[in-house]
Protein backbone atom coordinates (compact mmCIF):
# COMPACT_ATOMS: atom_id res chain seq x y z
CA UNK A 1 0.00 0.00 0.00
CA UNK A 2 0.89 3.85 -0.65
CA UNK A 3 -0.15 6.64 0.98
CA UNK A 4 0.46 9.91 -0.36
CA UNK A 5 0.41 12.43 2.98
CA UNK A 6 2.13 15.63 3.67
CA UNK A 7 2.90 15.89 7.27
CA UNK A 8 1.11 19.23 7.34
CA UNK A 9 -1.90 17.94 6.91
CA UNK A 10 -4.64 17.14 9.68
CA UNK A 11 -6.32 14.75 7.87
CA UNK A 12 -3.08 13.01 6.97
CA UNK A 13 -2.44 13.20 10.77
CA UNK A 14 -5.40 11.09 11.40
CA UNK A 15 -5.00 8.22 8.77
CA UNK A 16 -1.44 8.36 10.02
CA UNK A 17 -2.17 7.50 13.98
CA UNK A 18 -4.83 4.66 12.61
CA UNK A 19 -1.58 3.31 10.63
CA UNK A 20 -0.02 3.82 14.15
CA UNK A 21 -2.40 1.89 16.03
CA UNK A 22 -2.91 -0.64 13.62
CA UNK A 23 0.85 -1.42 13.28
CA UNK A 24 0.93 -1.60 9.71
CA UNK A 25 4.19 -1.76 8.39
CA UNK A 26 3.73 -1.89 5.27
CA UNK A 27 2.11 1.24 4.00
CA UNK A 28 4.66 3.13 2.28
CA UNK A 29 4.00 6.81 2.82
CA UNK A 30 4.75 9.51 0.28
CA UNK A 31 5.11 12.73 1.00
CA UNK A 32 3.41 15.51 -1.40
CA UNK A 33 4.81 18.90 -1.34
CA UNK A 34 2.01 21.08 -0.92
CA UNK A 35 3.79 24.35 -0.98
CA UNK A 36 5.48 23.44 -4.41
CA UNK A 37 1.74 22.59 -5.35
CA UNK A 38 2.46 18.91 -6.37
CA UNK A 39 -0.81 17.70 -5.25
CA UNK A 40 -2.09 19.69 -8.59
CA UNK A 41 0.69 18.19 -10.96
CA UNK A 42 -1.10 15.75 -13.63
CA UNK A 43 0.73 12.81 -12.02
CA UNK A 44 -1.42 12.97 -8.66
CA UNK A 45 -4.18 13.97 -10.61
CA UNK A 46 -4.16 10.85 -12.35
CA UNK A 47 -4.81 9.37 -8.41
CA UNK A 48 -7.06 12.15 -6.98
CA UNK A 49 -8.60 14.53 -9.73
CA UNK A 50 -9.31 16.52 -6.35
CA UNK A 51 -5.94 17.54 -5.81
CA UNK A 52 -5.58 17.09 -2.07
CA UNK A 53 -4.25 14.62 0.27
CA UNK A 54 -4.22 11.84 1.58
CA UNK A 55 -5.08 9.26 -0.69
CA UNK A 56 -4.09 5.66 -0.39
CA UNK A 57 -3.73 2.97 -3.23
CA UNK A 58 -3.94 -0.44 -2.40
CA UNK A 59 -3.29 -2.49 -5.45
CA UNK A 60 -6.39 -1.66 -8.08
CA UNK A 61 -7.81 0.52 -5.65
CA UNK A 62 -7.37 4.22 -5.18
CA UNK A 63 -9.33 5.88 -1.94
CA UNK A 64 -9.56 9.47 -0.60
CA UNK A 65 -10.77 10.99 1.82
CA UNK A 66 -9.56 10.96 5.21
CA UNK A 67 -12.53 8.90 7.05
CA UNK A 68 -12.62 6.63 3.94
CA UNK A 69 -8.95 5.70 4.07
CA UNK A 70 -9.57 5.27 7.60
CA UNK A 71 -12.35 2.33 7.10
CA UNK A 72 -10.49 0.87 4.81
CA UNK A 73 -7.37 0.30 6.84
CA UNK A 74 -8.92 -0.44 9.66
CA UNK A 75 -11.67 -3.39 8.45
CA UNK A 76 -11.86 -6.37 10.26
CA UNK A 77 -9.59 -4.98 13.34
CA UNK A 78 -10.42 -4.00 16.49
CA UNK A 79 -10.02 -0.30 15.83
CA UNK A 80 -13.04 -0.73 13.89
CA UNK A 81 -16.63 -1.49 15.82
CA UNK A 82 -19.40 -3.72 14.73
CA UNK A 83 -23.38 -2.85 14.05
CA UNK A 84 -24.40 0.31 15.81
CA UNK A 85 -21.73 1.15 17.68
CA UNK A 86 -19.87 1.21 13.76
CA UNK A 87 -22.66 3.95 12.76
CA UNK A 88 -22.15 5.94 15.68
CA UNK A 89 -18.18 6.31 14.68
CA UNK A 90 -19.46 7.15 11.52
CA UNK A 91 -21.82 9.56 13.02
CA UNK A 92 -19.21 11.37 15.11
CA UNK A 93 -16.91 11.42 12.47
CA UNK A 94 -19.69 13.24 9.75
CA UNK A 95 -20.46 15.72 13.24
CA UNK A 96 -16.87 16.36 13.15
CA UNK A 97 -16.70 17.30 9.41
CA UNK A 98 -19.20 19.18 8.88
CA UNK A 99 -19.68 20.93 12.08
CA UNK A 100 -16.97 20.73 15.11
CA UNK A 101 -13.62 20.13 13.35
CA UNK A 102 -14.64 22.66 10.55
CA UNK A 103 -15.20 25.55 13.05
CA UNK A 104 -11.58 24.80 14.88
CA UNK A 105 -10.05 24.77 10.69
CA UNK A 106 -11.78 27.98 10.17
CA UNK A 107 -10.05 29.66 13.18
CA UNK A 108 -7.10 27.83 12.72
CA UNK A 109 -6.36 28.73 8.71
CA UNK A 110 -7.43 32.42 9.50
CA UNK A 111 -4.91 32.84 12.56
CA UNK A 112 -2.15 30.52 11.48
CA UNK A 113 -1.78 29.66 8.19
CA UNK A 114 -3.17 32.96 6.19
CA UNK A 115 -0.31 34.84 8.53
CA UNK A 116 2.19 32.60 7.67
CA UNK A 117 1.43 33.23 3.62
CA UNK A 118 1.64 36.70 4.22
CA UNK A 119 -2.26 37.57 4.13
CA UNK A 120 -4.25 39.10 6.63
CA UNK A 121 -7.10 37.13 8.70
CA UNK A 122 -10.64 37.81 8.22
CA UNK A 123 -12.11 38.78 11.96
CA UNK A 124 -15.70 37.62 10.45
CA UNK A 125 -14.11 33.99 9.60
CA UNK A 126 -12.59 33.94 12.86
CA UNK A 127 -15.82 35.00 14.72
CA UNK A 128 -18.10 32.68 13.05
CA UNK A 129 -15.48 29.55 13.50
CA UNK A 130 -15.16 30.75 17.26
CA UNK A 131 -19.87 30.41 16.91
CA UNK A 132 -19.57 27.23 15.34
CA UNK A 133 -17.67 26.01 18.50
CA UNK A 134 -19.25 27.34 21.04
CA UNK A 135 -22.54 25.49 19.10
CA UNK A 136 -20.70 22.65 19.12
CA UNK A 137 -17.98 21.81 21.83
CA UNK A 138 -21.31 21.15 24.46
CA UNK A 139 -22.47 18.11 22.34
CA UNK A 140 -19.08 16.67 22.39
CA UNK A 141 -18.59 17.95 26.63
CA UNK A 142 -21.82 15.98 27.21
CA UNK A 143 -21.03 12.95 25.06
CA UNK A 144 -17.88 12.15 27.32
CA UNK A 145 -18.80 12.45 30.23
CA UNK A 146 -17.37 9.83 32.77
CA UNK A 147 -16.16 8.17 29.47
CA UNK A 148 -12.54 7.29 28.69
CA UNK A 149 -12.83 7.07 25.00
CA UNK A 150 -16.27 8.50 21.97
CA UNK A 151 -17.65 4.81 23.05
CA UNK A 152 -16.83 4.20 26.36
CA UNK A 153 -13.64 2.11 27.17
CA UNK A 154 -12.66 1.30 23.75
CA UNK A 155 -10.32 3.52 21.42
CA UNK A 156 -12.15 3.82 18.14
CA UNK A 157 -11.86 5.65 14.82
CA UNK A 158 -13.60 8.50 15.89
CA UNK A 159 -11.55 9.33 18.79
CA UNK A 160 -8.95 9.94 16.27
CA UNK A 161 -10.65 12.40 13.70
CA UNK A 162 -11.67 14.56 16.83
CA UNK A 163 -8.39 14.59 18.66
CA UNK A 164 -6.50 15.39 15.69
CA UNK A 165 -8.65 18.62 15.23
CA UNK A 166 -9.07 19.21 18.95
CA UNK A 167 -4.95 19.09 19.03
CA UNK A 168 -5.36 22.12 16.58
CA UNK A 169 -7.75 24.92 19.37
CA UNK A 170 -4.85 25.99 21.58
CA UNK A 171 -2.66 26.86 19.15
CA UNK A 172 -5.37 28.48 17.53
CA UNK A 173 -6.64 30.77 20.27
CA UNK A 174 -9.56 28.21 21.17
CA UNK A 175 -10.39 28.00 24.77
CA UNK A 176 -11.06 24.17 25.85
CA UNK A 177 -11.00 25.88 29.52
CA UNK A 178 -15.12 25.19 29.54
CA UNK A 179 -14.76 21.75 28.90
CA UNK A 180 -13.29 19.51 31.61
CA UNK A 181 -14.59 16.54 29.96
CA UNK A 182 -12.77 18.03 26.34
CA UNK A 183 -9.65 18.83 28.21
CA UNK A 184 -9.22 15.19 30.27
CA UNK A 185 -9.99 12.89 27.04
CA UNK A 186 -7.45 14.73 24.75
CA UNK A 187 -4.88 15.37 27.46
CA UNK A 188 -5.44 11.03 27.16
CA UNK A 189 -5.72 10.96 24.14
CA UNK A 190 -2.33 13.08 23.76
CA UNK A 191 -0.29 10.70 25.31
CA UNK A 192 -1.20 8.04 23.46
CA UNK A 193 2.21 7.21 20.67
CA UNK A 194 0.01 7.23 17.54
CA UNK A 195 -0.28 11.08 18.24
CA UNK A 196 3.06 11.74 19.27
CA UNK A 197 4.54 10.07 16.31
CA UNK A 198 2.39 12.04 13.73
CA UNK A 199 2.91 15.16 15.59
CA UNK A 200 2.73 18.22 12.47
CA UNK A 201 5.94 19.14 11.42
CA UNK A 202 5.95 22.74 10.43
Amino acid sequence: MKLYSSPVSNNCRRVLATIEELGLGDVEVIDVNLAKGEQMRPEFLAINPNGKVPVLVDGGRTIWESSAIMHHLALGSWLEPKGFDLIDVLRWQAWDSAHFGSSILKVVWERLVKPMRGADPDEAIIASGLAGFARFAPVLEAALEDKTFLLGDTLCLADLSLATDVALAAPGGIDLEPYPNIRRWYAGMAKRPSMQKTAPRL
